[in-house]
């Protein structure tokens, strides 16, 4: 009987060490694999979470257009990288190429950030962020349903980027937001729309497509602020600037093309309860900030101020632009 045993250890001793041996080897392989998996995920979803934009509502009642099967998804190889802390900072950097598809409502966007409501798409490349460069193509589309929509603003839907509307998701209240833009063509459309009130402008405080402020500089040359409520535009500050005289044929842009500018807008609520506008120009891109424009709202002019949180954002009209370095900051 013991010589049985004997002969029955030796003959399982082999095996034993063979399973042994396994199973250090699954204890290595899958003991320390998970946690060099569990990091790699986890700067996946960061870089993941980093590397999405969105989108913004133009109020045009009669352009209703469809959620688009080709929205950004979210993925390492098609997105911008985003920095945006919850401490009263945003910065959008574009650093992954990626196209952002237009929504018709927010909740619609690709992006967590960013509602693209108008224009089309917003194309990541190169390190900038840019409305359409150029006309789309006639089988696109995009050009098929702003033919449809807006013929006449977008030349038969061939420059959706006409009409382009760029909106944060989030809402602030007393903040700073700049960029840096490139006016890189001018959109020459046979559009009424087009005319000395077009520009490159920040939206402030918007509440909604007919209530806002909104602060920029206009084809004319000249600084601007001016409040949208109930629809309707009011001036509250009016600045020339840029040196020419517009003229819708022959000086249809006053405005530096194809030079990086850096537009920055402030407002804040004061303690009489009127909110402050300010407009910033660095015409040359060399951190030379000069104060273009700048109103009070006391609601003397168009009802009572915005002294509530709203959206901000980026409106550009007729024209093709590039945008860099855009940043909010929460300021007491």
């Amino acid at each position: 009987m013991k010589k049985n045993v004997q002969i029955i250890f030796v003959f399982l001793l082999p095996l034993l060490l063979v399973w042994n041996g396994f199973v250090s080897w699954k204890y290595i392989f899958f003991k320390s694999q998970p946690n060099s998996i569990l990091s790699l995920n986890e700067k996946e979803e960061q870089s993941i979470a980093e590397r999405v934009f969105s989108k913004m509502n133009r109020n045009h009642s009669k352009v209703v257009l469809p959620t688009p099967v080709n929205n950004l998804v979210a993925s390492t190889s098609s997105q911008e990288v985003f920095q945006k802390e919850v401490s009263g900072f945003f910065s959008f950097s574009a650093n992954v190429d990626g196209v952002l598809q237009e929504a018709g409502l927010p909740k619609n966007s690709s992006s967590p950030y960013w509602w693209l409501n108008s224009g089309a798409f917003l194309v990541i490349e190169r390190g900038v962020f840019r409305t359409i460069q150029g006309p789309l193509e006639d089988n696109s589309s995009w050009r098929k349903l702003y033919l449809s929509n807006d013929p006449d603003d977008t030349d038969e839907g061939r420059y959706p980027q006409n009409l382009f509307r760029l909106v944060t998701h989030d809402t602030w209240k007393t903040f700073i937001q700049s960029f840096d833009f490139s006016i890189t063509k001018d959109n020459l459309s046979q559009s009424t729309n087009r005319a000395e009130s077009n520009g490159i402008l920040s939206f402030n405080r918007y509440q909604d497509g007919d209530n806002l402020y909104y602060a920029g500089i206009r084809v004319d040359g000249a600084a601007v602020i001016k409040k949208k409520i109930g629809g309707e535009y009011y001036t509250l500050d009016y600045q020339p600037y840029f040196e020419g005289e517009y003229n819708r044929d022959t000086h249809p842009n006053l405005l530096p093309h194809k030079q990086w500018l850096g537009l920055k807008s402030v407002v804040q609520t004061q303690e009489d309860n009127t909110v402050l506008i300010q407009l910033y120009l660095d015409e040359y891109n060399k951190g030379d900030w000069k104060l273009v424009a700048e109103a009070i709202d006391d609601g003397s002019q168009a009802g009572a101020p915005f002294l509530k949180e709203g959206h901000a954002g980026i409106r550009t009209d007729f024209m093709d632009v590039e945008f860099d370095n855009y940043l909010i900051r929460e300021i007491e």
